[in-house]
């Protein structure tokens, strides 16, 4: 992953919330031809947020494009990204 290729994953780290765009093919959030090379059409990134900071980001790629994201898509997910904080916490919670 970088910048030039994923410019709406370094948006959702930045910015610490999640970025879903249903047209990629027509938002400058993205990479037209990234997205066009791995045939993705809506896309949805949501980061991995522990103690404040941003370690990583979940990618949810949709090769259909008749699919669009709403809200609960993007609830769904952000609940899925910070349950990552949980497993974060297991190695210490087990003495590990």
């Amino acid at each position: 992953m970088n910048d030039k290729e994923d410019p709406h994953a370094i948006l959702a780290i930045k910015t610490k919330k999640p970025v879903a765009i249903n047209d990629v093919f027509n938002d400058e959030r993205v990479n037209r031809n990234h997205m066009r090379k791995f045939g993705v059409c809506p896309v949805l990134v949501v980061p991995l947020i522990i103690k404040g900071e941003v370690v990583g980001v979940i990618f949810f790629n949709y090769h259909r494009s008749n699919f669009a994201f709403d809200n609960s898509d993007i609830d769904f997910a952000v609940q899925l990204a910070s349950s990552y904080r949980w497993l974060w916490k297991i190695p210490t919670f087990l003495k590990i």
